[in-house]
């Protein structure tokens, strides 16, 4: 049986975790942090897409989002649930 792109990506995800640790992730995370601070342009740009994504949300929208009391965790919770009900239709659908 052929595997889905879901499974797959979570066999190379598994890979990468098993060849760079958490403790080097670490590393090399206040390296570059490290580096941003010091004036590094690449590095400020890796740890700003890694944090904010490439199109990250205007502050204009963080700040009516704030003023309506939405919160992080609320977000969170929203997103999780979308997932695993994602999750539940594609099972559905392939079956699973």
């Amino acid at each position: 049986m052929k595997k889905t792109p879901r499974a797959i990506e979570r066999d190379y995800l598994a890979a990468l975790t098993e060849a760079v640790p958490l403790e080097t992730w670490r590393e090399i995370c206040k390296m570059a942090a490290a580096q941003a601070k010091n004036g590094h342009p690449k590095a400020r740009d890796w740890l700003a897409r890694y944090l904010l994504g490439e199109q990250p949300t205007d502050l204009l929208s963080l700040a009516a989002d704030e003023h309506a009391g939405h919160t992080t965790e609320a977000e969170v919770e929203r997103q999780s649930k979308r997932q695993a009900e994602d999750r539940r239709l594609s099972d559905r659908i392939l079956g699973l």
